[in-house]
């Protein structure tokens, strides 16, 4: 989004912060590139597949 000028959509600038807290401000704001692991440790996501096996 931050490349395009645009704002984050699709509820995800309220939904977010509910999901992984003030990080979520730094990761819309600054639109930098976060790893999987990263999402994990956060909450964002539950788990990370290797690559090749899902």
């Amino acid at each position: 989004f931050v490349a395009l000028g645009l704002c984050p959509e699709g509820a995800s600038s309220l939904l977010m912060p509910r999901l992984v807290g003030r990080r979520a401000a730094q990761w819309l704001m600054q639109g930098k590139a976060f790893s999987a692991q990263e999402a994990v440790e956060a909450g964002l996501a539950t788990s990370v597949t290797p690559k090749g096996e899902a």
